[in-house]
């Protein structure tokens, strides 16, 4: 087979991961929490959050399996994202065609679907959402801190600015 003199120095794919699996690959374990001889391993196809999101309308995509009970203290990969707004963005809230002020949509995804997000608006809770993560908000003009803590603890801060609410 002939392959391009470029394509001899590819990188491997960033997105295939060796992860670790109980003997009936049901659960996701590591060397903390399960004996070496116990684990299976098994590449898989890891994304963030919101590409998962995205790539999971278009073909199946199969999710990790989730932690064994008392495997999940050393997680490192990401669970939590924030789809809107990015961070420091700058958001112009229009009014509506009927006269009244619009919303910005703020919109987060969860590798776990049974996850529950718990919203906060500059330190004051706001909202709390469970499967579809997206809620409506009008807030103030000026700068402003949007945090987001899942029900395991993980958390992600963005700030933002509006620029105007009318």
């Amino acid at each position: 087979m002939w392959v391009a003199k470029p394509g001899l120095v590819t990188m491997a794919c960033p997105f295939h991961k060796k992860i670790h699996l109980s003997q009936d690959k049901k659960w996701r374990v590591h060397s903390g929490c399960e004996e070496l001889n116990k684990m299976t391993p098994a590449n898989w196809f890891v994304i963030p959050p919101i590409q998962a999101y995205y790539y999971q309308r278009q073909v199946e995509y199969p999710p990790l399996p989730p932690f064994k009970k008392g495997c999940d203290s050393n997680r490192i990969l990401s669970t939590l994202d924030l789809i809107y707004p990015k961070q420091n963005a700058k958001i112009f809230i229009p009014r509506q065609l009927g006269g009244n002020n619009g919303q910005v949509i703020f919109e987060a995804v969860h590798s776990d679907p049974k996850a529950v997000i718990y919203w906060h608006l500059d330190g004051i809770f706001v909202a709390k959402t469970s499967k579809k993560h997206s809620f409506g908000l009008n807030p103030e003009k000026g700068s402003h801190e949007l945090t987001l803590v899942d029900s395991g603890g993980e958390s992600i801060t963005r700030s933002f600015k509006v620029l105007s609410n009318e």
